[in-house]
């Protein structure tokens, strides 16, 4: 069973509907602007690169927060939360150098080329996924990745000195990727990586267009953004999901079944027992682990109460997901985006939704009567 640790880049909005402005300037550690490098905004289709000056702006967002992104080759990674609260946001932010030592260390260990082919193979299966959409998604510049993999500890490590671009003809994206951190355990099948992702839309004809309107619709049905997106909406049922509290796992007993099994409430959990509102428009979950499927058909009829509320046996398949939260709260906006890295450990149908899946926060599926969806 694949197990994968997500984290998330937040990008919570408040319900505020004027608009702002947010501004900056990079400059290096001797105070001299940095020109050229990539700011985005977490999440979205929002990036620019810093002009000669060192000074970058991102108009039209709403009042709430947002994570920025800034990448530089030469310098270290810097992300920074932003609140807009004020129609002009002026920011002062100083990038220094990267650990050059480190790097040459992480990019000496590359092997052989037949070593190198077989991990960069690895690594696509699981940055993209095995998904469709990961059939027709192609990686532009490998040559960014730097692969090592540790025969002893059957490990694989990657670290990437540039955005990793990725062209994603299934859904209509060019998805930029600021790689964090990927480790893949290949004996325990166990990936951990996180990153910051922006999105870009592929130029296309109408015909195409549609194609890729049908194609995200598809992709968001079941998903990470649409189950949170129904916990903040209080409709996560009239959405298609099945929320049960989960307990302790079951151990494998063989006979034939390997699969994993767990502990559950028969009945459905009640959302405002894990969830609460806050005056800053910002939700707020409290849970311990959750038991979620995706089954919009029997979502869609009467809801069942069991009297007799003995925890129920399970097993842990990919058309279900297994969420902890491993914090004491986490918070999640309007538009399914959780705050806080390292919130979550997921496992199952969402944990295998990977790179080729993801959809830009400014996606909404089309209403019934809409003929395309927005963005």
């Amino acid at each position: 069973m694949f197990f994968i640790v997500l984290t998330f880049g937040c990008t919570l909005s408040s319900a505020a509907q004027s608009t702002h402005l947010l501004t900056g300037k990079l400059t290096d550690s001797l105070s001299r602007p940095i020109p050229s490098a990539t700011v985005f905004i977490v999440g979205m289709t929002k990036m620019t690169s810093t002009g000669k000056d060192g000074t970058f702006r991102f108009d039209g967002l709403q009042a709430g927060t947002y994570q920025l992104s800034v990448s530089m080759m030469g310098f270290a990674k810097h992300t920074e939360t932003v609140i807009l609260t004020e129609p002009v946001i002026d920011l002062k932010i100083t990038l220094h150098p990267t650990d050059i030592l480190l790097t040459e260390v992480i990019i000496s260990s590359g092997g052989n080329k037949k070593d190198r082919e077989e991990n960069y193979k690895m690594f696509q299966k699981v940055f993209l996924g095995g998904s469709v959409n990961a059939k027709k998604c192609r990686i532009l510049n490998p040559e960014t990745l730097h692969l090592k993999f540790d025969k002893k500890a059957d490990m694989l490590t990657a670290y990437a000195d540039d955005l990793i671009i990725v062209e994603n003809e299934a859904l209509g994206y060019k998805v930029r990727y600021l790689l964090n951190n990927f480790s893949y355990h290949a004996t325990q099948d166990h990936a951990s990586f996180s990153g910051n992702s922006t999105f870009e839309e592929l130029p296309g004809n109408d015909k195409q267009k549609g194609i890729w309107a049908d194609a995200r619709a598809k992709a968001y049905q079941g998903s990470l953004m649409q189950f949170f997106r129904g916990l903040y909406n209080s409709n996560a049922r009239e959405e298609g999901f099945l929320i049960h509290q989960a307990y302790e796992r079951v151990p494998v007993v063989g006979g034939g079944d390997d699969r994993e099994y767990v502990n559950i409430d028969p009945n459905e959990i009640d959302l405002y027992t894990i969830s609460k509102l806050g005056l800053d428009s910002l939700m707020r979950l409290q849970f311990t682990k959750l038991f979620i499927t995706y089954a919009p058909k029997q979502a869609a009829k009467q809801r069942l109460l069991y009297v007799d509320a003995r925890k129920k046996q399970v097993p842990i398949t990919t058309n279900c997901t297994l969420m902890y939260l491993l914090t004491d709260g986490a918070m999640i906006d309007q538009k399914g985006d959780a705050s806080g890295q390292h919130n979550f450990t997921i496992q199952g149908n969402m944990a295998l939704r990977r790179v080729a899946d993801q959809l830009p926060f400014e996606y909404y599926p089309a209403k019934p009567g809409q003929p395309t969806a927005k963005l």
